[in-house]
C-alpha cells in the first residue's frame, strides 16, 4: 500500500464506514478521523488497543513516537505534541504554510527513499470540551537502531560514513537545507549482500518538519549545502567521541571540496537556522566569529588538516553568562527562564545594558547580589564606581582599626596606706 494522507482542513468524521475508508484507502485519501479510529484503520487490532495517547513509547521535545504492527511489518507513529489547530465554529490552524510545507518535504522524502517508507501522513482529532482538537500523525516503518547508538569496526563504520553521505548529498542537491541532522534523527538497517561478502547499510532520515528543513530555488548559492550538511553531521559524532564514523580516514572530503569549504564556512555563518543549532547542540555562543571557528575546527578533526589562521571567539564572561538567564527576580520568571535553558533557547533581558566598559567586574557581581535582594528595577539602581568601592572599603578598615585601637580603662587597686605601729 502507497502513501494514503488526509488533511486538516476536512470535516471530522465521527461515525465512519469501514466499508468507505478502506475504498478511500485504496485511491489514498481517508477523511479525518479520530486517533482510536485511525489506529483502527491502518494497525493490526490487538496493537491499536494497546497504543495509549497519553502514554508514548518515546516522547521529544515537539513529538510523540508509538510502535505498532501493520501485518508482520512494524511501524512506529509520530504525533505531535501539541495541538496544531481546533475546531470550534470554523476551524482555525496553525502556521498552515509550515504545514504544508512540512507535507512536501515529507512526501519528496518518502518518495526518493530518504525517510523510512510512509503508510500514512496526515491529522486526526481529540474531542476537547468545546470541540476537536486537530493533532499531526505520520505512520512509517520502524527502524530500530539509530547511529548515536552504533559501534562498528573501521571499515564497517566508512561503509556507514559512505552512506550517510549519499543520503545527505542527494538532500541538499535537490534543494533541501535540513539543518535538524543529527545521529538521533539518522537511522538504519543492515543486511549482507547477495554474494554475502559485505555489509549493506540502508540510512535514512527522520525528521523534514519545515520549520528546519527549508526548500530553496537558490543554488548558486545553496548548491553546495550538502558539504556543511557533511562538516555539522561529522561535528555531533566527534561530541559523542565516536572514533570511527565521519573519521579522516574515510576520506569525507577530497581536496577542491576542503578548498570549496572556506568560502562556504564563511557564508553559512551568518545563517541564522544553522547558528541556532551549532548553538544550541554544541554550546557555543550565538556569535558570527564563534560559529566560524567551531566550523573551522570540525573540518580540522574531519580532515587532519591545520588551520592556522582562525577567528578569534571573545568568550562572555561567566558572571554574564549568569545574567543571561535572569538571577533572581519572581519565582514565576525564574521557572521560564529554566525552562528556556534547559531547551536550548536564548534569553537576554533588554535591562541588562547597563553594563559599560568601565565598570569593573566586582562591581557587577555586587550588583547581581543587590539585585537579588531588591525590588527596585535593575537598570534604575545606581552602580558604584571602582573609587568609591574602593574609598568605602578604606573606610570600613580604619573603622575596624579603631575600634580596637580606643583605650581601655582598667581598675588598679589602691595601695595601702601604712599605719604607725601602735606599740612603738
Amino acid at each position: 500500500m502507497g502513501w494514503i494522507e488526509n488533511s486538516y482542513s476536512d470535516t471530522p468524521n465521527e461515525e465512519p464506514n469501514d466499508i468507505q475508508i478502506n475504498a478511500m484507502k485504496v485511491m489514498g485519501k481517508i477523511p479525518l478521523l479520530s486517533f482510536e479510529k485511525l489506529l483502527e484503520t491502518f494497525l493490526n487490532k490487538e496493537d491499536a488497543e494497546n497504543i495509549d495517547i497519553e502514554y508514548p513509547e518515546v516522547k521529544g521535545a515537539s513529538n510523540k513516537v508509538f510502535f505498532g504492527k501493520i501485518g508482520t511489518t512494524y511501524v512506529a507513529i509520530r504525533t505531535s505534541s501539541k495541538r496544531i489547530g481546533k475546531i470550534r465554529d470554523q476551524t482555525y490552524i496553525k502556521s498552515q504554510k509550515i504545514l504544508d510545507d512540512s507535507r512536501n518535504s515529507w512526501k519528496f522524502a518518502n518518495d526518493n527513499n530518504l525517510c523510512p517508507k510512509i503508510h500514512f501522513y496526515g491529522y486526526f482529532y481529540i474531542e476537547g470540551e468545546s470541540g476537536h482538537d486537530i493533532y499531526s500523525c505520520i505512520i512509517y516503518n520502524r527502524y530500530f537502531n539509530n547511529l548515536s547508538q552504533l559501534s562498528c569496526t573501521e571499515t564497517d563504520c566508512c561503509k556507514l560514513t559512505s552512506s550517510i553521505i549519499k543520503v545527505l548529498d542527494k538532500m541538499a542537491k535537490n534543494g533541501y537545507l535540513c539543518y535538524d541532522i543529527k545521529p538521533e534523527n539518522t537511522v538504519y538497517i543492515d543486511y549482507e549482500s547477495e554474494d554475502k561478502n559485505e555489509k549493506i547499510y540502508d540510512v535514512r532520515l527522520i525528521d523534514w518538519d519545515a520549520d528546519f528543513c527549508k526548500v530553496t530555488k537558490d543554488v548558486k548559492r545553496h548548491g553546495q549545502f550538502h558539504l556543511i550538511a557533511r562538516l555539522l553531521m561529522g561535528a555531533h559524532f566527534k561530541k559523542l567521541n565516536h572514533h570511527g564514523l565521519f573519521d579522516e580516514k574515510c576520506n569525507i572530503f577530497n581536496q577542491d571540496e576542503i578548498n570549496s569549504l572556506y568560502s562556504l564556512i564563511d557564508d553559512y555563518s551568518t545563517d541564522p537556522n544553522l547558528q541556532k543549532q551549532i548553538a544550541h547542540y554544541f554550546n557555543i555562543e550565538n556569535d558570527y566569529n564563534c560559529i566560524k571557528k567551531f566550523m573551522y575546527e570540525s573540518l580540522e578533526r574531519m580532515t587532519g588538516n591545520k588551520i592556522t589562521t582562525k577567528p578569534k571567539c571573545k568568550k562572555q564572561p561567566s558572571f554574564l553568562k549568569k545574567l543571561r538567564f535572569g538571577k533572581g527576580g519572581s519565582k514565576a520568571n525564574n521557572k521560564t527562564h529554566k525552562k528556556k535553558s534547559k531547551r536550548g533557547g536564548t534569553f537576554t533581558p533588554s535591562t541588562f545594558t547597563f553594563l559599560s566598559k568601565n565598570v569593573k567586574r566586582d562591581a557587577a557581581k555586587r550588583m547581581i547580589t543587590q539585585k537579588s535582594r531588591s525590588k527596585e528595577p535593575l537598570n534604575k539602581m545606581k552602580l558604584k564606581s571602582e573609587s568609591r568601592i574602593a574609598l568605602e572599603n578604606k573606610t570600613q578598615k580604619q573603622r575596624s582599626k579603631q575600634a580596637f585601637q580606643k583605650p581601655i580603662n582598667v581598675l588598679t587597686p589602691r595601695k595601702k596606706e601604712s599605719r604607725p605601729n601602735s606599740k612603738q
